[in-house]
């Protein structure tokens, strides 16, 4: 089957285009802090306990990135040359790119044909692994992950002690309804903290070009 990539067909929002045309007239085109800059540090921050419900983040938390992909690239290196696992089918530049840059041993666990979570097998794999994938809402089945299912998955993977790398980027496309519940939120009202959450203005902004994203 032949899947485009994830770019949006929409516009980016005429009050972003506005501010940018007004950033590039002030100069402002030199390298930033690395890592983020503190406005946009306290601004993701505050987002973050807003909208996903990670209430015990602070700016210092927080890494800002040159898009989606190298935050992700970047907790996956956390784990080179050791053993993770994600829900199959698998994002293509997770499986083809980051897995094997960081030299990781990686299983796959695949959905139910309904889309549903197969948690024999993930237990089973849990019991081998150091890290788990979770992309949601998920690339390329649409999957949007219930609370009830991040709940299982944050208490399987607290009792096995395996960190979650949760990947968000699609956290703002969401039709019919449906409503996206940040994995990190779900873990903290689990007492579970060993979890990277990485997220995109590449998707919600529909500005894919700009190449902005945070850790």
């Amino acid at each position: 089957i032949h899947l485009e990539r994830g770019e949006i067909d929409l516009s980016t929002p005429k009050e972003l285009i506005v501010d940018i045309n007004r950033a590039l007239a002030e100069g402002k085109t030199k390298y930033p802090k690395s890592g983020g800059e503190l406005l946009l540090k306290n601004a993701i921050a505050t987002k973050l306990i807003e909208r996903n419900n990670i209430h015990d983040i602070v700016p210092e938390d927080v890494v800002v990135t040159a898009g989606g992909q190298e935050a992700l690239n970047l907790a996956f290196q956390l784990f080179a040359n050791k053993t993770g696992a994600g829900f199959s089918p698998i994002w293509s530049v997770a499986i083809e790119n980051f897995v094997p840059y960081s030299n990781i041993k990686f299983y796959e666990i695949p959905f139910n044909d309904d889309f549903t979570i197969d948690y024999f097998a993930l237990e089973e794999t849990l019991k081998k692994i150091e890290f788990l994938y979770i992309n949601n809402p998920h690339n390329p089945t649409g999957k949007i992950f219930t609370r009830e299912e991040l709940e299982q998955i944050v208490e399987l993977c607290k009792l096995n002690d395996v960190f979650i790398i949760s990947d968000e980027a699609y956290e703002d496309i969401v039709f019919d309804g449906g409503k996206h519940v940040s994995t990190a939120g779900v873990a903290a009202c689990n007492g579970y903290q060993n979890i990277i959450s990485t997220y995109t203005y590449s998707k919600s902004f529909a500005a894919t070009g700009l190449r902005v994203g945070y850790a």
